[in-house]
């Protein structure tokens, strides 16, 4: 005895199974890597936060001129364009 051959209708629905299995995939990897997006930004901006206050409290702690308080802003200014 023969086996029966699978409908066209079967094989249709299989092949449209997969493609849907495929699509929810790419789907998956797209939000994992705009989740690791935002870790990224939200890093970065943690650390121009803790950067920022650091800041601050050499400025205010320290006893220093103007022209190496300019100094310094520039440094800490030049870091931030690096991490954003």
């Amino acid at each position: 005895m023969a086996s029966p051959e699978p409908d066209i209708d079967d094989l249709s629905h299989k092949r449209r199974m997969e493609e849907l299995e495929i699509e929810m995939f790419e789907v998956e990897i797209k939000a994992k890597k705009l989740a690791n997006a935002v870790l990224a930004r939200n890093s970065a901006r943690e650390h121009l936060i803790k950067v920022t206050q650091q800041y601050r409290e050499l400025c205010q702690d320290s006893i220093m001129d103007e022209r190496t308080r300019s100094m310094l802003k520039k440094g800490f200014l030049n870091m931030a364009k690096a991490v954003g």
